[in-house]
């Protein structure tokens, strides 16, 4: 066997390397547990938001107190998980209580966008609030009154 006679200066290089090298992987391993992490919180967020969804379209919606139950399900998860009663998984808990949140809210956003649809497309009142005419019947800001809406032959 050849006999290698080794530096302190390149013992010193090599232990440097190897440290950086172990540095450089936990660095690596801390990235992908965070990336681990946001996509298991995407999967419970959306995972209860379809399957809230799927259970609203097939069994209708059920109110408590007139509260959807969704709503109640959220409360419950985000204040059981703020008492730590999910011990270290508690951060599930909450996860699960905002995909429940995200149905409530858009529900009932979904229903204020339909009735401002309804709204803005029904005809103007009959009275009420008419906006200033120009000379020559030019309404102010391009508005119709009610009478110009609703007159037979447009």
């Amino acid at each position: 066997m050849a006999e290698t006679n080794l530096t302190r200066a390149a013992a010193e290089r090599i232990a440097r390397a190897a440290n950086a090298a172990h540095a450089r992987l936990s660095s690596i391993k801390d990235k992908a547990e965070e990336h681990a992490a946001h996509a298991i919180q995407t999967v419970e967020v959306a995972g209860i938001a379809t399957a809230a969804g799927y259970a609203r379209g097939r069994y209708g919606v059920t109110k408590i107190l007139n509260v959807p139950v969704e709503g109640l399900a959220a409360a419950a998860l985000h204040v059981t998980g703020y008492w730590g009663a999910f011990g270290k998984y508690r951060e599930h808990a909450h996860n699960l209580g905002d995909g429940l949140l995200a149905v409530v809210g858009s529900v009932w956003g979904a229903q204020k966008g339909q009735e401002a649809a309804q709204a803005a497309s029904a005809p103007p009142p009959t009275s009420g609030y008419e906006p200033a005419a120009f000379p020559g019947g030019q309404q102010a800001w391009g508005w119709q009154t009610a009478q110009q809406t609703v007159a037979p032959g447009g």
